[in-house]
């Protein structure tokens, strides 16, 4: 957790870019997020309040694993949300998100009760109010035991 408020100042412009890494891959956000602070500073809102401008799936964290992962998506609109993980041999192990999601960041936890290897995340969302936006991605993951 970082203590942001001490460090901001009145009637400033803030700018930031998040990085992350697992020590193999690193992500970088497509965005710069920016805010000016008034005269007086109050509170700081969430990050999780952003809205992503398209559909994304994240590299799952960490990676390789043992015994569990987080994954994360995000939904620029209301979507059916399907995130499937399989085999190396295409074989569907277990459905983590079945249903219709709101707009925005969510994550996902998988607990691999499977032996050690390349296991594949798959995320597909379909836009609900417009059925023709649909969205597929594939990552691949390590599970360590």
């Amino acid at each position: 957790s970082i203590d942001i408020m001490s460090r901001l100042q009145v009637a400033s412009i803030y700018s930031w870019t998040v990085n992350a890494t697992d020590g193999f891959t690193t992500i970088l956000s497509p965005d710069t997020f920016r805010f000016q602070t008034s005269n007086t500073i109050t509170s700081v809102s969430s990050l999780y309040s952003v809205i992503p401008k398209e559909y994304q799936l994240h590299q799952n964290y960490p990676n390789p694993f043992n015994p569990a992962t987080t994954i994360r998506y995000g939904l620029p609109a209301r979507s059916v949300v399907r995130l499937a993980i399989y085999n190396v041999w295409g074989q569907m192990l277990t459905d983590l998100v079945n249903g219709e999601k709101e707009t925005g960041y969510h994550e996902v936890q998988w607990y691999g009760q499977s032996p050690s290897g390349m296991y594949f995340y798959r995320l597909e969302a379909t836009q609900a109010d417009d059925p023709s936006k649909r969205f597929v991605d594939v990552k691949k993951m390590v599970l360590v035991r």
